[in-house]
């Protein structure tokens, strides 16, 4: 069992992993059901989720990069976080997300305009980066709000590590002294706590921050406005004080202005704000010291939301109080509630986590279930619809359901680029322009330049590195300002993707090929291509074909075995095609377009390199503007219930199309995007309104029109 934890393990599972750490009254109850070092955790607007095989995912709003996946593109499904593995824990805040290696070493990536990321700088991250000199820590917790005073945003957000010799290190903002280091300084990099040592757990609010000791006692700092401190009072405190009349505790959980604990007995004690009766004990006015919370035992979990508070009991079921503005207690309803209130329909439960609207749940199976506030998909079901009860988290992409247990697939065992170009902008400095694809000839990801400067992620959109356009399709990148590496080369490594080989891009003639840089790899691609059309459907294509050592290729021919690439000197005679050229070089006339509108070169001699298709170096496909597209069905219409339907898209390969809605009630689950035929999956949500409704999926251009029925006397309703 990992030493390792962190204060999302804390706010979502019971804490029985401190009996392992220390021997104090600090003890609790073992989760119902397993869950293999999985975790959760729930920032402001967006989901963080923690696989066992220690890989990161994320969803949610993305405004920041808090999602770290080298894009601020909003994710209504996971997305995996750019290359980190070995991750054994996970925080997130409004803004920022942080992580814990098993090596002791934090991550953080999001806004950064507090100093939250520990970096030394304030510049925001959209990929991890790692915090300076931190080590040894077994324990995360983030807190913090972004709030307007009249029309002057405030970005106020802290960041706390424990360290295994059990004591705090605090960064990022220090208005209220949530630091804890006696000063109301923000810092940019650690600092540690002062006074206070054997700590087991921490917690993060606002601008309060909690610890829970190995006796047994908490202590809290920061801000003490609603009393959240716990000491009896309102004044705030820049150095740990010790909440009043509070012993045999097991669990802390902090968020907005309210703090809470988990004794050793199964029961709940909350203190500070109480307006939406998120302490529980059935009454709306603030506590400086800790109440109890009514009606609630055998609890083995908590977590606090902005203003709601949830618990996980023994039998696997989970109860919330406090606001329900947005269902976030999960009961059905939107009436908050100052007593405890089972979420409907949900057993099995393993952890809990709460953002500041929303909630979630770990269960047993290794499946995510989610409700309340999702403007910004941090439900992770694909849409943007607020949900009053569970529903589940989709899988990557929309495909399936995200599953904790279960190992994330390795990609394709190898990967190239195609139709890339290189450019001087200044000495020394580049213009990168290319699209990365994988063995299937399939826009890749999960590369980085070597430095860490560049990420191709996985989900829609293209990498930003250091000036590099936004907003491109799915594997294709324009890096801009690129100094040259040591060796001259731009080099590409292996980034989240731990099989891909090690790549290198050089420079040859004025364009760049991806080669191998260590190893081998079983592919082999063509560099330099151009196609025209020299007659109606008739075709010239030139270019080299270079194999995984970037040496004249051979062995390969053309789909319909016109042509054969030899190993000999000379070039392929191919239907016209010049001769006397230099090994791998090719220059092919008068050829006719396949049935898929591109040239394909498939594996002739050497059965162990994968099928390639040249393209036009400009990344279209189909050949001088041949792109068409057709849609079917070109409508459907649905029942007040809702539900599933696809859409087919007909084009060619390596022409591009994109699907959205025109509407929040309408959601695409996958399919968003492509550069050959496929499918667009979308989901209709019960219509609970009072009227039919209209709306349009545009695909590839074209309008496809979902109409829905009127709801029926019962009305509608939420999942």
């Amino acid at each position: 069992m990992s030493r390792y934890f962190s204060s999302a393990w804390f706010l979502s599972f019971p804490l029985w992993v401190v009996l392992i750490l220390f021997n104090g009254p600090a003890r609790a109850v073992n989760p119902p059901g397993s869950y293999g070092g999985a975790a959760i955790a729930a920032g402001f607007k967006h989901g963080m989720a923690l696989k066992s095989d220690g890989t990161v995912w994320t969803w949610g709003g993305n405004e920041y990069g808090q999602l770290g996946d080298g894009t601020t593109t909003n994710r209504s499904t996971p997305v995996q976080t750019a290359g980190l593995t070995s991750v054994v824990a996970i925080a997130a805040s409004d803004r920022h997300t942080a992580s814990l290696k098993s090596d002791g070493t934090v991550w953080t990536w999001g806004d950064n305009s507090s100093g939250q990321l520990g970096d030394s700088t304030r510049t925001d991250r959209s990929i991890p980066d790692q915090v300076t000199s931190l080590s040894d820590v077994i324990a995360l917790a983030a807190g913090g709000r972004s709030i307007l005073m009249g029309t002057i945003p405030l970005d106020e957000h802290h960041t706390i590590a424990l360290k295994s010799d059990g004591r705090v290190w605090t960064w990022g903002e220090n208005s209220s002294g949530q630091l804890g280091d006696g000063t109301t300084t923000d810092r940019y990099t650690p600092i540690r706590v002062s006074g206070i040592s054997g700590v087991v757990a921490i917690a993060a609010g606002n601008w309060h921050t909690g610890a829970l000791k190995s006796n047994g006692e908490v202590w809290a700092w920061g801000s003490n406005s609603s009393g959240q401190l716990g000491d009896g009072t309102t004044t705030r405190s820049a150095i740990p004080v010790r909440v009043t009349g509070l012993g045999n505790v097991t669990a802390i959980a902090a968020r907005g202005w309210h703090t809470v604990a988990l004794k050793s007995d199964g029961t709940v004690w909350a203190w500070g704000e109480n307006s939406s009766g998120q302490l529980g004990n059935g009454a709306t006015t603030k506590s400086a010291i800790p109440v109890q919370v009514t009606g609630l035992g055998n609890v083995t979990a908590i977590a606090t939301g902005g203003w709601h508070t949830v618990a996980l009991k023994s039998d696997g079921t989970v109860w919330a109080w406090g606001s329900n503005s947005s269902g976030q207690l999960g009961n059905g309803a939107t009436t908050q509630s100052a007593i405890p209130v089972q979420v409907t329909g949900l057993g099995n439960v393993a952890a809990i986590a709460a953002g500041y609207v929303h909630t979630m749940a770990l269960k047993s199976d290794g499946t995510v279930w989610t409700w309340g506030f999702n403007d910004e998909g941090q439900l992770g079901d694909g849409t943007t619809t607020n949900r009053h009860t569970p529903v589940q988290v989709l899988g990557p992409g929309g495909s399936g359901f995200l599953n904790l247990l279960q190992t994330t697939p390795p990609p394709a065992s190898s990967a190239h680029a195609i139709n890339l170009t290189i450019s001087t902008v200044s000495p020394s400095r580049y213009r990168l322009i290319g699209t990365l694809v994988d063995a299937n000839n399939q826009p890749a990801c999960g590369l980085a330049l070597a430095s860490g400067r560049c990420v191709f992620t996985c989900g829609p959109g293209s990498p930003r590195c250091e000036g590099g356009a936004d907003s491109l399709p799915l594997g294709q990148f324009d890096l801009t300002d690129l100094p040259t590496e040591a060796s001259g080369a731009l080099n590409l490594q292996t980034f989240a993707s731990g099989s891909l080989p090690g790549l290198q891009v050089v420079q040859s003639d004025g364009t760049i090929q991806l080669v191998n840089s260590g190893g081998s790899r079983s592919s082999s691609g063509a560099i330099n291509t151009s196609r025209s059309e020299v007659s109606p459907g008739r075709y010239r294509l030139t270019g080299t074909l270079v194999d995984a050592n970037n040496q004249p290729a051979c062995g390969l021919a053309l789909a319909s075995g016109r042509c054969v690439f030899t190993c000999g000197p000379g070039s392929p005679r191919c239907e016209g095609g010049a001769d006397n050229l230099p090994l791998g070089q090719f220059d092919l006339t008068d050829l006719p377009a396949e049935a898929n509108g591109a040239l394909n070169l498939q594996t002739f001699v050497f059965g162990s390199l994968p099928g390639l298709q040249a393209v036009n170096s400009s990344g279209g496909g189909g050949g001088g503007g041949q792109c068409s597209y057709d849609i079917t069905p070109k409508s459907k219409q649905f029942s007040a219930q809702g539900g599933l339907g696809e859409v087919a898209v007909s084009t060619q390969n390596g022409c591009s199309w994109t699907a959205q809605s025109n509407t929040n009630w309408i959601g695409i689950t996958s399919g968003s995007s492509g550069t050959e035929p496929g499918t667009v999956k979308y989901l209709v949500q019960n219509n609970s309104g009072f009227a039919s409704r209209t709306g349009t999926l545009t695909i590839a251009g074209q309008e496809f029109a979902v109409s829905q029925a009127l709801p029926d006397s019962g009305g509608g309703g939420g999942q």
